[in-house]
Formats: structure tokens, C-alpha cells, sequence
């Protein structure tokens, strides 16, 4: 049964006037048989006035046999308030819900570049319960492809509420060396020299010898010298060839570094006084699901969780925030303590500082004085000890005679 059609038997006087009406009035009457004097027939739902008064006008006797959900629904909503209102949010919501975000696909076998590009999209606004109108493809696969490493080409779809990001990835260059402007290459630090890996340039001084913080190692100066028969006499012909220096230097060198613990600190303590308050997020809008908040200091740790239908995450969720008690108190250590903190800083500072470095000697060296504990490293550390430095070429002056 078609939802949108209502079906009748009529008897009418005149058959030609009904139809002649009907003709007159553009009624569209489907479906017409005649049997022992009854017409049966149907009409459509949007045509029922329109039938109503052509039948008056020719005393044709109608009766309504069946209808269509079409012609049905409103009547059973109007008799059922609440169903109504209920259907109208939801249709409202679902209409609504084709301007938003639902799902984002990064196309890519890589899964930490898919990760590091849906962080990315979530920074620049791409993200499940984004407006997809204020979605600027133009300028998210331009930033994807300048700040997104190892992507090369970034295209942007939208279908269905999903943002499908397709991505190219880079294929890695073999390393090659330019030749700019020339260069030196000085020391960083007054060191021992033990192994060079030189690819351009002229090394100045010989493996095993010391060198000064600043002093030349590689001279990107060649100097070349031919000999030459002029007049039945040798002669020998210098000539300069100005190119970068390409290389590294490895040497040995001694730090001395000085790493300062308090015996006395003020630091932030964390209670086991913790509070949970749960918010309803619908797209970008969160409603609070508690009264009011806890009072005082308390750090925060979000957590949240999104409905999923279908495998799929919906732009509806439930962040969880949990309120952790704090304040600041005075630490008084004991020496030892203290020197243990102090330990842990140098070990920080030797993972930032000397993670391309190797340690050979470290001799540690204690000190308590005005309140404090002073750890005094000194180190023997093998690693690069070169930096390139460049240098301008002057124009010769010509004389004339």
C-alpha cells in the first residue's frame, strides 16, 4: 500500500458529471473499476479537500475504505502529544546532525602518522562535532603539508559526516651535499682530536693533537701548487679553490658542571582528596551534570568517552573530570636526601646535553654549604667537537699602470 494514497468506493448519479469535475478541477483518480454499480478508486492524500467538494458538487457518496501511514502518522501523533514532540527533537537533531563531524579517516598504513596528523586536524578544529561549513579544506591540506612530517600531499573529503583525509608520504632522498658558500670548520671545545669523517675541505691538524676552543680543523682554503718549465727554468704556480667544508670531527674534552639541590623547598602536594563531576558533551557544548564545583586548589585530569554505534564514534559523549586536592608545603631533606635530587638533575641534564655524546669519565664531587647541597661533575666526554663557520671572499683590488 502506498503511504501517500487514500482509497474509496463512491456511487454517483452521474459519472460524467464526477469525472467531467474532476477533469475541470486537474483531481488525479488512480486505479478506477466499476463493479455492480460501486466505483472503487484512490486518490491522493494532498487531493482530499479537493475530492471532498467535487463529490458535493455532483452528489457523489463516498466512503473511505483505507489510507496510507503518509495520511495515518499525523493523526496518531496528534492523539499521542508526547510521540510527537519526541519525533520532532529527533528529526530536528538528525537534520542538525548532517552539519557536523561524526567521524575523521586518515588514509595511511603508518599508524603514527595517522595519529600524528588526526592530533594535527584536532588542533586546526577537525575533529568528531566539528561545523563541517567553517571546515577550510584549502588551507587544512596547506597546513598538513608543511607542518605534518613526512607528507608530501594531503587531499580533504567530506562525505556523510566524515572526513576522509587522504595523504601521500614522502620518499626519503638519498643525503647530498650542496656546495655554498665556503666554510671552516672550528672547534667547539678545547679538546683532542681522535677520528675525522671528512668529505670536503682540507684537514689542518693531525689526529692525536690538541686543539683550542674556536681553532681552525678543516680550511675550506685548497691551495694547490703545479710546477711549470718557463725559459728552461722550473717555476712553481700556486692557485686557490675556495670550497665548503664537509665533515665531522671527533675528539675528546673535559666539562666541569655544578648541580644545586635545597635542603629546604616549597613544593606542591598532592592530596588523595579527589572529586569526580561528569559533563553530557553534545557536539561542542558541554552541559554539567553536578551543581556546583569543589572549592579550593585542586589540579584537573580529563577524561572522555564517547558513545560508539556501529563502531563508529558519535559526536555525543561523557567527559569525566577528576579534581585532585593541593597545596604547598615546606620540605626539609636530609643531606642524603638532597643529594640524590641532585643526582636525578644531573642525570636529566646529561639525557638533554649528551645524547649524541659517549660519558668516559665522570668524577662526582660533594658540597654542602648555605643551605644547600652543590654536586660538582667533571666529565671526559668523546663526541663532535667541529661546527662549520663561513667566510666571505674579498675582491682583489686591480692597479693600473
Amino acid at each position: 500500500m502506498n503511504i501517500a494514497r487514500l482509497y474509496y468506493k463512491i456511487v454517483c448519479p452521474s459519472p460524467s458529471a464526477f469525472f467531467k469535475a474532476a477533469k475541470r478541477e486537474s483531481l488525479e483518480l488512480r486505479s478506477v473499476t466499476t463493479q455492480g454499480g460501486e466505483m472503487s478508486l484512490y486518490i491522493f492524500f494532498t487531493q482530499k479537500r479537493l475530492f471532498e467538494e467535487i463529490c458535493a458538487e455532483t452528489h457523489t457518496e463516498a466512503e473511505p475504505v483505507s489510507a496510507g501511514a503518509a495520511y495515518l502518522l499525523p493523526r496518531m501523533l496528534k492523539r499521542r502529544i508526547g510521540i510527537a514532540i519526541g519525533a520532532a527533537i529527533c528529526a530536528g537533531f538528525m537534520l542538525a546532525a548532517q552539519n557536523y563531524v561524526i567521524s575523521v579517516e586518515v588514509l595511511t598504513d603508518d599508524p603514527q602518522m595517522r595519529s600524528e596528523v588526526k592530533h594535527m586536524l584536532a588542533e586546526n578544529g577537525v575533529k568528531v562535532g566539528a561545523y563541517i561549513p567553517s571546515i577550510k579544506c584549502v588551507n587544512i591540506e596547506r597546513m598538513l603539508k608543511q607542518r605534518a612530517e613526512g607528507v608530501s600531499w594531503a587531499g580533504i573529503t567530506l562525505t556523510d559526516c566524515t572526513v576522509i583525509v587522504d595523504i601521500t608520504e614522502e620518499i626519503p632522498k638519498a643525503e647530498q651535499h650542496t656546495e655554498r658558500m665556503p666554510s671552516d670548520l672550528i672547534a667547539t671545545h678545547d679538546a683532542v682530536i681522535e677520528s675525522a669523517e671528512l668529505y670536503n675541505g682540507e684537514l689542518v691538524k693531525t689526529i692525536g693533537s690538541g686543539v683550542l676552543r674556536g681553532e681552525k680543523l678543516v680550511s675550506g682554503t685548497l691551495i694547490r701548487e703545479e710546477a711549470k718549465e718557463i725559459d728552461g727554468k722550473t717555476v712553481t704556480e700556486s692557485t686557490e679553490k675556495y670550497v665548503r667544508s664537509i665533515g665531522k670531527i671527533y675528539g675528546t674534552y673535559k666539562e666541569s658542571v655544578t648541580f644545586e639541590q635545597p635542603l629546604t623547598e616549597r613544593k606542591m602536594i598532592v592530596s588523595d582528596e579527589k572529586t569526580e563531576k561528569r559533563y553530557l558533551r553534545v557536539f561542542d557544548a558541554e552541559i554539567p551534570l553536578f551543581i556546583s564545583r569543589p572549592r579550593g586548589n585542586y589540579t584537573e585530569d580529563e577524561e572522555y568517552s564517547a558513545l560508539r554505534i556501529m563502531d563508529e564514534q558519535t559526536p555525543v559523549g561523557l567527559k569525566t573530570v577528576t579534581y585532585s586536592k593541593y597545596g604547598f608545603e615546606n620540605v626539609i631533606y636530609s643531606k642524603k636526601q638532597a643529594e640524590k635530587l641532585a643526582e636525578e638533575k644531573m642525570k636529566i641534564y646529561e639525557a638533554d646535553f649528551y645524547k649524541n655524546c659517549e660519558i668516559r669519565k665522570r668524577d662526582k664531587h660533594y658540597k654542602c654549604e648555605n643551605g644547600s647541597v652543590y654536586l660538582q661533575v667533571d666529565y671526559e666526554i668523546y663526541g663532535v667537537i667541529s661546527r662549520e663557520s663561513k667566510f666571505f671572499l674579498k675582491k682583489a683590488k686591480s692597479t693600473a699602470f
